[in-house]
């Protein structure tokens, strides 16, 4: 290829100067012409309203507005209607807070918690599963979530250790079953309303609970 190219530039060259004998008379005609040399023309920065046209073209592209309008159109299906009740324009029930908060962290860019280096959380059984759902979405930093699983202050929506493993698969867990709260008779008694046949009690020994029966006053006082 570098032999080719010589032999054509040897070529060019051989025409140019018999081209240049023959027009002798006219040595302007051999000159190059002058090439003037223009910087290229920048665009101009968009502007705010420029901005605002892309953002409007872009919402218009997709059917919902933002994560609310999404989350109220979900239920608008024949079998989801009765689960979804909002209380006004802007208002839902608080079952519906962190499933629409789930849903805004999945459709919007939300801000970072990449400084946070480690997340504790307590009382784990309280929380739903949609509530360890958002904290994945927002902290990607190592957690510690402990609690008590019979302890839990709504049953119908509490959380149990094969819950958090369901959505921490990769998590290393550990039951603690050795109670230092109570003493043995205190545990045994407590057994008797609400049993855990994993609790293991403390060697501690103390009096045995009494039950002591209370006049209700409340009645007294509304006149009953």
């Amino acid at each position: 290829m570098i032999t080719a190219s010589r032999a054509s530039s040897d070529a060019t060259c051989a025409m140019v100067n018999a081209t240049a004998r023959s027009c002798a008379i006219s040595p302007s005609i051999s000159r190059r012409a002058p090439i003037s040399a223009q910087a290229p023309t920048e665009s101009p920065a968009p502007t705010a309203a420029d901005t605002s046209g892309v953002r409007r073209q872009v919402r218009a592209m997709f059917a919902h507005k933002d994560a609310l309008a999404m989350y109220k159109a979900f239920y608008r299906d024949s079998s989801r209607r009765d689960m979804f009740k909002p209380l006004g324009r802007k208002k839902i029930e608080y079952a519906d807070v962190f499933p629409l908060i789930y849903t805004m962290i999945r459709t919007a860019r939300q801000e970072s918690y990449s400084h946070i280096r480690h997340l504790l959380v307590d009382e784990m059984q309280d929380y739903t599963p949609v509530q360890y759902a958002v904290l994945r979405e927002l902290f990607s930093c190592d957690m510690t979530i402990l609690g008590d699983s019979n302890q839990s202050v709504n049953p119908f929506s509490s959380s149990s250790l094969p819950t958090i493993r369901s959505i921490f698969p990769e998590a290393d867990s550990l039951e603690l079953c050795k109670s230092y709260r109570s003493t043995i008779e205190i545990t045994d008694f407590a057994q008797h309303i609400s049993r855990n046949d994993k609790l293991v009690p403390i060697e501690r020994h103390g009096p045995p609970p009494r039950i002591t029966a209370c006049a209700d006053h409340r009645g007294r006082r509304s006149g009953s």
